[in-house]
């Protein structure tokens, strides 16, 4: 069996997950399994940071990126361990046939959507913020918020749906019983969308 590249790896789960996922799933060793969340930690940690500090100081807006990225790159590779063990346990408990380095494996790369999803949000608040003086409107703003909201939502549903066939996979269910073993991401996800500042 050859290896998949890391462009095979982003191809199938962007446009062929459904069909294909199987491919990636069933390789030895699971490629650039940290790359996608370190990734999302890196760009979260940028994107957090430039909505806190703004970008006119050039010089405080890297000393509070670095400990952002820093923090939500941790803050990310732990959650996914963390939540690769809760959806193994409770697959486990449901006769799913997977072992935790699929489980993480899965998690990992269903993590590619959220990370186009950052880089785009990042690259609509510098826009956005170097735009901002010459839009006078408070309604325009909002609807620039609203559309990266949106769009967040978006992302994270793409990833919460290869997540779900994934483990559809990996452990031999149903969509019924995968979307219950996963329903905990789901609801993780929502509140992290609703509750974050």
């Amino acid at each position: 069996m050859n290896e998949i590249t890391f462009k095979e790896i982003v191809s199938i789960i962007l446009f062929k997950p459904t069909t294909e996922i199987d491919l990636l799933l069933n390789q030895p060793k699971f490629k650039h399994v940290y790359i996608f969340p370190v990734l999302y930690g890196i760009f979260l940690g940028m994107y957090l940071a430039a909505g806190q500090v703004g970008l006119s100081n050039l010089q405080h807006l890297i000393s509070v990126s670095i400990g952002s990225i820093l923090s939500k790159t941790l803050f990310v590779v732990l959650f996914c361990f963390i939540y690769s063990w809760l959806v193994l346990f409770i697959s486990n408990s449901l006769q799913g046939t997977a072992n935790f380095n699929m489980t993480f494996g899965l998690m990992s790369y269903s993590m590619i959507p959220m990370v186009i999803g950052s880089i785009l949000h990042l690259v609509f608040f510098l826009i956005g913020y170097s735009c901002a003086p010459l839009i006078q409107s408070d309604a325009m703003l909002t609807i620039m918020i609203r559309f990266i909201f949106l769009s967040q939502f978006v992302f994270v549903l793409w990833s919460v749906f290869i997540l779900v066939i994934g483990n559809a996979f990996i452990n031999s269910f149903s969509m019924t019983r995968s979307l219950i073993s996963s329903a905990g991401l789901i609801i993780l996800f929502a509140a992290w969308i609703i509750f974050r500042k």
